[in-house]
C-alpha cells in the first residue's frame, strides 16, 4: 500500500510506498524532520488512527507539538479526491508505458510529476509555490542546445560549453560580470510576492466553487438517513458490491456518524466528507433499524451477509 502526505497551502504531496500501517510515523518523521513539521495532522483514518501517529511522533521527537485536525471541510475535501485520483491514474500510466509492475518506483516519478505541474488552483506548480523556483530535471531544464548537451560528459565539458559556446567567434577578451543592481533585486522580490497574493487569492476562489459544489452534490446527513458507505478494496471481493446500505444512527460532536447496516452496527465512525468513504444519502428511504438489538460488526464481515 501507499501513504500520501499533502501540504494543503502548496499542494506539495510527498509519496512513500508502505507495508504496514506501523511505518506511517516513521516516515512522518522523516518528511518533517527534511521539510518541517506542520501544526495540524488530518487524515482519513479517523481521529483515533491520528492520535495514535501523534502519539508515536512525539515518543521519537519529544520537542513536536502538533494537534490532529477535524473532519474534512468541502472545501478541502475536493482537492484531496482529485489528487488521489490523478497519482493512481499516473501510477496505472506510468506502469504501462515502462511496461513494469514495480509500482514502488514508479511512485517515485508520479510525486515529482505531480509536484512539477501546474496547479489551476494556485496558479503554479506546488513545488514553485514550496521552493520558488521551477523543478528541475539537471542539464535538460537548462537553455543549452540538445545537441550540447548530448556530448556534455565532465565537469569541464560544462564550462566549456557554457563559458566558450563558440570557439571561433570567442574574442580573446573575457567578458566582465555584470552587477546586479538593487533595483532588479526588488523588482524581483515584488514579482514574487505579487505571484504569492495571486496563488492564495487563486485557493480562496477554489474554495468557495467546492463549497457550492459540494451543497449541491451533498445534502446532509440527518440521524435515521439511508446512506451508502463505500466498502474498501481490501474488504470485498472483485464480485462483491463497491457499496452497502445503512441507516445512520448517532452522530458525535465532530460529525462523525456511527452506521448500521443489516447484521450489525460498523465498529468505526464516518464522516460526510471523508475521501476513503463519503456518505451519499439515499433519495428514497429502504431501511430501518432497531439499534440496540444490533452487535458492533467489522465492514469485512458484512460482504457474507448480503442476503
Amino acid at each position: 500500500m501507499d501513504h500520501g502526505v499533502q501540504d494543503h497551502l502548496t499542494k506539495f504531496c510527498i509519496l512513500r510506498p508502505l507495508k504496514r500501517a506501523s511505518e506511517v510515523a516513521y516516515q512522518l518523521l522523516d518528511i518533517y524532520l527534511l521539510l518541517g513539521a506542520p501544526s495540524i495532522l488530518q487524515s482519513d483514518n479517523g481521529s483515533e488512527f491520528t492520535a495514535q501517529v501523534i502519539t508515536e511522533l512525539k515518543q521519537m521527537w519529544s520537542e513536536l507539538v502538533i494537534v490532529h485536525g477535524k473532519p474534512r471541510q468541502p472545501q478541502r475535501q475536493g482537492s484531496v479526491e482529485r489528487a488521489n485520483c490523478d497519482i493512481k491514474d499516473m501510477l496505472i500510466a506510468w506502469m504501462s508505458d515502462n511496461d513494469t509492475r514495480d509500482w514502488t518506483v514508479g511512485l517515485k516519478f508520479v510525486q515529482f510529476q505531480k509536484n512539477s505541474s501546474h496547479h489551476t488552483g494556485i496558479k503554479c506548480s506546488p513545488f514553485t509555490a514550496l521552493f520558488d523556483a521551477d523543478a528541475k530535471v539537471g542539464l535538460t531544464s537548462s537553455s543549452l542546445p540538445q545537441d550540447v548537451i548530448a556530448r556534455l560528459q565532465t565537469e569541464h565539458d560544462l564550462l566549456s560549453a557554457v563559458f566558450h559556446p563558440n570557439p571561433v567567434e570567442q574574442s580573446s577578451e573575457e567578458a566582465e560580470p555584470v552587477p546586479v543592481s538593487p533595483i532588479s533585486v526588488r523588482q524581483e522580490e515584488i514579482r514574487l510576492q505579487r505571484e504569492r497574493e495571486s496563488a492564495r487569492d487563486a485557493q480562496f476562489q477554489q474554495a468557495e466553487r467546492m463549497v457550492k459544489r459540494s451543497r449541491i452534490i451533498f445534502s446532509s446527513v440527518q440521524i435515521g438517513s439511508n446512506v451508502t458507505v463505500p466498502i474498501p478494496s481490501v474488504d470485498r471481493g472483485r464480485a462483491d458490491l463497491r457499496n452497502i446500505i445503512g441507516v445512520v444512527t448517532e452522530c458525535s460532536d465532530n460529525e462523525l456518524y456511527t452506521i448500521a447496516v443489516k447484521g450489525g452496527i460498523l465498529d468505526r465512525k464516518y464522516s460526510e466528507t471523508n475521501s476513503m468513504c463519503v456518505l451519499r444519502p439515499c433519495i428514497h428511504p429502504l431501511m430501518s433499524v432497531q439499534i440496540r438489538t444490533f452487535p458492533c460488526v467489522k465492514m469485512r464481515w458484512t460482504r457474507f451477509h448480503k442476503k
